[in-house]
């Protein structure tokens, strides 16, 4: 399960599973589209599972952050690992999982208990592994004027920022300086 926060995030993903044929092991879920009617019943079709999107989630402030919530829950029942972007918040991960590792551009929950241990680490091996494969620099991959583009790249240097001997703040602070919302 890769919960994503909006256009930005699913776009690429879906173009890359349905054009490319990558991953279509991995489930998609576009957190902004959950209240959406058609949207959980569509995941639910999709994956079999079920849930009573009626009952409330402890820490839970919308319904967007219910049903993502009990989805996970359904998730972690079917022993499926749980990612999230990179854009979605420290407060929504916690409804997901926790003990969350950076892995590339996303976080992976090494624990399904949530809300507990939510301290965020970067998996270096992989790090280094994706950061080989990156552009060195926006500038060199973006065309003028192309903010998708840039925003893109952006989030992509994440993991770059990890490991550029940062101190513990300013590691601390990714999650800040990588959320461009």
């Amino acid at each position: 399960m890769l919960f994503l926060d909006g256009d930005n995030d699913t776009y690429p993903i879906w173009y890359l599973q349905r054009v490319e044929g990558m991953r279509p092991d991995v489930l998609p879920v576009t957190i902004p589209l959950l209240p959406a009617k058609w949207y959980p019943e569509e995941i639910a079709r999709r994956t079999g599972w079920r849930w009573r999107s009626d009952e409330p989630v402890e820490g839970a402030r919308t319904l967007a952050e219910q049903q993502m919530a009990q989805i996970a829950e359904s998730a972690r029942r079917a022993n499926r690992p749980i990612a999230a972007a990179v854009s979605i918040s420290t407060r929504e991960r916690a409804l997901l999982g926790a003990d969350w590792v950076m892995r590339g551009p996303l976080f992976v929950a090494q624990s399904s208990a949530p809300g507990h241990g939510l301290a965020a680490s970067v998996d270096s091996a992989a790090a280094v592994r994706w950061l080989a494969r990156a552009p060195a620099s926006r500038h060199e991959q973006t065309p003028p004027g192309d903010d998708v583009a840039w925003s893109m790249l952006s989030l992509l240097q994440c993991p770059r920022l990890a490991l550029a001997g940062l101190d513990s703040v300013r590691r601390d602070s990714l999650e800040v300086r990588c959320n461009l919302r």
